[in-house]
């Protein structure tokens, strides 16, 4: 499920096979702005499906020239995202942050 508060988009509840195409289209519907923030503190679960859901709103905002932004992004989710090879695709900050930008989809 995705909610805006604000400025930013708030993911709850499982990143999963079954809520991927979902969350897809829904958080494209919700992108506007030179910058999307996400925030995933709210995210339980998480599998591969997570990382394709985030790099699909990364090539789609790339296209609009935007920058997605992660915030409080899981560790099981870093841990994907290097297990798979795609932690260059999403630049972890040390604050609990990453941001995706529309230079890297080049």
């Amino acid at each position: 499920m995705i909610n805006r508060e604000g400025d930013r988009l708030i993911v709850s509840g499982a990143m999963t096979f079954d809520e991927a195409n979902e969350l897809i289209t829904v958080g494209l519907n919700f992108f506007d702005g030179e910058t999307v923030t996400v925030d995933l503190r709210a995210v339980k679960r998480v599998d591969s499906s997570a990382l394709a859901v985030l790099l699909e709103w990364r090539r789609e905002l790339a296209k609009r020239k935007c920058a997605l932004k992660l915030e409080n992004v899981p560790s099981n989710l870093k841990s994907l995202a290097d297990l798979y090879g795609v932690t260059e695709f999403i630049d972890l900050e040390s604050s609990g942050s990453a941001e995706i930008n529309a230079a890297a989809a080049r």
